[in-house]
């Protein structure tokens, strides 16, 4: 719950609980609006540059606990120095996903939003050198990305062989692949396993996107219910007929994704890769 025009001081110092001091600028305090143990959406901003946004909970009414730093200034939790703050309790990043919150542990510091596609569960592709594909990616939530990955079940190629992953608007007009927001390039498609790089973080809104890979190797890309998977509302069968896709061929020597895509008229039924959208 997200409370209207709680706002208070405090003069906490360091990276611990943060003590209130009251409702300041004719505000209501925390404790008038949320339960003891309560989740609270936070922003602590001392006005000068340091600030922090995170979930937490009153552990006494006048006690926040900084449960889950999510954002701030320098290293989290922010060590806040002396002086006066206001405590706020409004919207930030963290309600629509924090960085890493609600991303698939794959077990090392690489989380991967789900869903990602919705292509077939433990199914794979071989790509056809020189050939950039094109599919329809839903979020259903808006995430923090800084990282895009595909999971590699069998290499190709070797390390001086490229693989650009990318993320395009839909064009409204065409339903196609419109503007490149995030890509990643020069991935090695050699080695098997989880295969990610890294992208400026960027916050990208619940919609309908496009997912793209284009390599000048044959790697066959898998969609792992291990590693990297569809776990959500729209998860389907290993057994369930995968998406159609479009392709444009012949694209040799590419240094990066094109801006805007050209997508040729050519489609196809075949089973396409899970391309999964992150945080480290």
């Amino acid at each position: 719950m997200l409370a209207n025009n709680v706002r208070e001081t405090t003069t906490s110092e360091g990276a611990g609980d943060i003590v209130l001091d009251g409702a300041s600028e004719n505000g209501r305090t925390l404790a008038s609006q949320y339960a003891l143990s309560a989740p609270i959406d936070y922003l602590v901003d001392n006005g000068a540059g340091e600030f922090e946004s995170g979930v937490g909970h009153l552990s006494a009414s006048a006690v926040l606990v900084r449960d889950l730093p999510l954002d701030g200034s320098s290293a989290l939790p922010v060590n806040f120095s002396a002086g006066t703050k206001q405590v706020f309790v409004g919207v930030g990043v963290q309600n629509s996903t924090s960085s890493s919150l609600g991303f698939n542990d794959t077990g090392t510091s690489v989380k991967f939003m789900l869903p990602c596609n919705l292509s077939r569960i433990n199914s794979t592709q071989a790509l056809t050198v020189n050939r950039q594909y094109f599919m329809e990616a839903p979020f259903l939530r808006g995430a923090l990305v800084d990282l895009i990955g595909v999971y590699v079940s069998t290499g190709a190629g070797t390390v001086a062989n490229k693989m650009h992953v990318g993320l395009y608007e839909v064009d409204p007009l065409t339903g196609t692949a419109g503007k490149l927001i995030i890509e990643t390039t020069n991935l090695d498609p050699s080695v098997a396993g989880i295969v990610s790089g890294s992208v400026p973080e960027t916050f990208i809104q619940a919609g309908v996107y496009i997912i793209s890979i284009w390599s000048d190797a044959a790697p066959t890309i898998k969609a792992n219910d291990g590693t990297i998977r569809d776990a959500s509302i729209l998860s389907v069968s290993s057994s369930f007929a995968s998406n159609g896709h479009d392709f444009t061929s012949s694209l040799s020597s590419l240094s990066s994704l094109p801006d805007p895509a050209v997508v040729s008229s050519n489609n196809a039924s075949g089973k396409l890769m899970c391309i999964a959208i992150g945080h480290t």
